[in-house]
């Protein structure tokens, strides 16, 4: 990518790896942010102590990504040519009246921006508050209903939101209807179509590319070379592309429309089995003054992709403590990703904000 990778780099690359597998089930569609999941851990692990801190320190490794002023580089410059660009990541924490976190704990908040609020979170109110939070950061993309326990102590909840064209838009008018084979049969697809210059990796019957988007992130996908193939396979290759790797040709494009959106209710399950055996009840004192709270996280996202370019949005809340959230050039390459891919969109500086697996593209069939 065009700018050099900071800290949040690979802390968001070893979650990516540490849960993709276990989110993305294969068959169907599914995104998540793993920048975003990121995010909201390396606040947890500020306020944590005991086996949780040094677990979170296995997961994340080392370095701080709020020590970054853009941890994901995603701030608009002005040199930007999209006027309609849009992103945003933001962490805030709700902390209930009879919680005693320590002056360290918010002195990291204040450190990293992240609003820390104290209010009665048995009142309804203050849910409804962390759910327009969530839409408002989202742009509505996400607006989950968030019901807090009268006895939760704590509510961190991290978002993230980007919108983006691509470098090259799409003629909407070269959109053709064609066939996707679907693990369950052929179905009809939007499949936009066009010649571009892309840095391509092709590897054991994989195909790998990655198409610039105007603010210099870019959307991987990977063509997996059957049925056996694995995210995790392809997360090698997201790395790889995003890393500045492959071989730049002209390829000649047919990508389905598609959008995929997730809720994981059940987010410390997948963490329990990535190593962090305290996630169901962390040890989070510094936060909220008290050993070993019960603890629940939910994830959402949204990634959607078109002639125009991308949009994604995530959000990541924790509940310590009971509160439970629901839910003449060379002739060009030919690549038609007309059987399940995976994709993802990383950020300039190389950083995994959204991977998705398609199964099926959009039932959206008109060609526009």
């Amino acid at each position: 990518m065009a700018d050099k990778a900071n800290s949040a780099c690979p802390q968001a690359w070893r979650v990516a790896k540490s849960l993709s597998e276990k989110i993305l089930a294969q068959g169907k569609n599914g995104a998540w942010s793993p920048a975003c999941v990121a995010s909201l851990l390396t606040i947890v692990r500020k306020g944590a102590s005991g086996a949780t801190c040094r677990e979170l320190d296995m997961l994340l490794g080392d370095g701080d990504m709020f020590s970054e002023r853009d941890p994901f580089g995603i701030e608009l410059e002005r040199n930007w040519g999209y006027d309609g660009y849009d992103a945003s990541t933001a962490t805030a924490a709700w902390l209930s009246r009879s919680a005693s976190p320590s002056e360290a704990f918010l002195h990291e908040c204040d450190k990293c921006s992240v609003h820390v609020s104290i209010d009665d979170l048995a009142d309804p109110r203050v849910s409804q508050r962390v759910t327009d939070w969530i839409a408002e950061q989202t742009h509505g993309l996400l607006s989950p209903s968030i019901e807090l326990s009268p006895v939760a102590l704590a509510c961190l909840v991290s978002a993230l939101y980007m919108k983006d064209a691509w470098a090259d838009p799409f003629d909407g008018e070269s959109t053709k209807v064609e066939t996707f084979h679907a693990k369950n049969g052929d179905v009809q697809a939007a499949f936009m179509r066009g010649k571009r210059d892309c840095a391509v990796i092709v590897e054991n019957g994989r195909v790998a590319f990655l198409l610039p988007l105007s603010s210099g992130a870019g959307v991987c996908f990977v063509l997996p070379s059957g049925e056996d193939d694995h995210i995790d396979d392809a997360l090698g290759l997201f790395e790889r592309l995003s890393h500045g790797e492959g071989e730049w040709e002209p390829v000649d494009l047919g990508i389905p429309r598609f959008e995929c959106e997730s809720t994981l209710s059940d987010v410390c399950s997948l963490l329990k089995a990535a190593g962090v055996s305290t996630a169901t009840a962390m040890e989070l004192t510094p936060m909220v003054g008290v050993e070993g709270t019960p603890t629940q996280i939910v994830h959402g996202a949204k990634f959607a992709v078109d002639e125009n370019g991308v949009e994604a949005g995530a959000y990541t809340v924790m509940v310590a403590v009971a509160g439970l959230p629901p839910e003449n050039p060379p002739e060009p390459r030919k690549i038609t990703l007309d059987r399940p891919f995976y994709a993802a969109l990383v950020s300039r500086t190389g950083v995994p904000l959204f991977v998705a697996s398609v199964a099926l593209p959009s039932v959206d069939v008109q060609e526009r």
